[in-house]
């Protein structure tokens, strides 16, 4: 895998960027052809959120693929082209942040999280995201890499997350989470288009244990070509001492801002596992 992501950069750094998305969208299509149980996972979840029957081959299973190597194509030429979108609810983002209590930011899989977070970065805000490892180290150190160098500061997903959250957040900084998989073993089940899923607790623990709102935030392709940048009004954590209730709210309240999301842009839903799945 990290043979093919090097030969990935290599393209990406010589091919100008009609090329570039054409050999993305390529790429994308050759996951789609090699690997079949991504293929039924994508074709399932499509059905579950237009609640209608999705066949084999039905157009909208490709441009979830074609939409993943956009993705993977955008992700790492974020360090060198210009970025442009249309920004609504920035004044959402200005109100949250205090001195020493930043704000979350929530975010699912959805269109290019990534570009989202290089868009805030660019714009000077202090953003650090928490990252999953991937099992490969040097896969891993390419994604970390092209992060930081996009200005990005990195929190890797595991034990002492949690504390560079809240070193985070008294700095001031924003700090963003993709919340619509849980990777640990502690999650709550939530309900996400009419089925039982399982998300993270941490994003309303870290709320409630530093008053920070959490805001939706959510970057996108548009059917122009362009993107855009949603940033929604911000869930406040209720004051004083909490319960794990509140926990369960605030997490149904996330879920059903991912939903929102993904359910305008269903192809743009780079999940790979299947709704109604019950265990993390």
């Amino acid at each position: 895998m990290y043979l093919l992501y090097r030969l990935g950069l290599w393209l990406n750094a010589l091919l100008p960027w009609a090329l570039g998305v054409r050999v993305a969208a390529w790429g994308g299509a050759w996951h789609r052809r090699v690997c079949p149980a991504d293929r039924a996972i994508v074709r399932s979840n499509l059905s579950v959120l237009l609640s209608e029957g999705i066949a084999e081959n039905d157009p909208r299973i490709r441009e979830v693929f074609r939409h993943f190597g956009w993705y993977l194509l955008e992700f790492f030429r974020g360090h060198r082209d210009d970025l442009h979108a249309s920004i609504s609810g920035y004044h959402h983002l200005l109100s949250a942040v205090r001195p020493r209590r930043g704000c979350i930011v929530l975010t699912g899989h959805v269109g290019n999280w990534e570009l989202g977070a290089i868009l805030l970065a660019r714009a000077g805000w202090p953003i650090s995201v928490v990252a999953l490892s991937h099992t490969n180290p040097r896969v891993n150190g390419l994604f970390d890499d092209q992060r930081r160098r996009c200005g990005v500061g990195v929190i890797p997903f595991g034990p002492h997350a949690a504390a560079g959250c809240l070193r985070a957040l008294q700095q001031g900084g924003v700090v963003g989470l993709a919340a619509d998989r849980d990777y640990g073993t502690d999650g709550l089940p939530v309900q996400l288009a009419g089925h039982r899923w399982i998300v993270p607790r941490g994003p309303a623990v870290l709320s409630l244990r530093t008053g920070a709102p959490v805001l939706p935030t959510f970057f996108t392709r548009s059917s122009s070509g362009g993107f855009a940048l949603s940033i929604e009004a911000p869930i406040w954590p209720p004051a004083g001492p909490w319960t794990d209730g509140e926990v369960m709210t605030l997490t149904q309240r996330y879920a059903q801002a991912i939903e929102g999301a993904v359910r305008r842009f269903p192809t743009q839903w780079l999940m790979f596992k299947p709704l109604g799945s019950v265990t993390p």
